[in-house]
């Protein structure tokens, strides 16, 4: 039983590191462009930056951290 979950708990700790590492390095190219101030939130206003560094960022965890769980559900 200790096996199974030494092994469950290193499957999930790649996961999230992957996931995390992943969005960090997305977070940090994105965010080498952020020079304006913030807006007041419109239509007519793109997003800021900021905003749209971390929706990338939580899209890279989520999406690095998926295929990881993918590949470690294989083997």
């Amino acid at each position: 039983m200790t096996m199974r979950s030494d092994r469950s708990l290193e499957k999930t700790i790649q996961i999230i590191g992957v996931g995390l590492g992943a969005g960090a390095i997305v977070s940090g190219v994105v965010t080498q462009h952020i020079d304006k101030p913030f807006t007041p939130i419109s239509f007519n206003n793109p997003p800021h930056p900021l905003v749209v560094s971390l929706f990338w960022s939580v899209l890279a965890t989520l999406f690095f951290g998926a295929l990881a769980w993918l590949w470690t559900a294989r083997k």
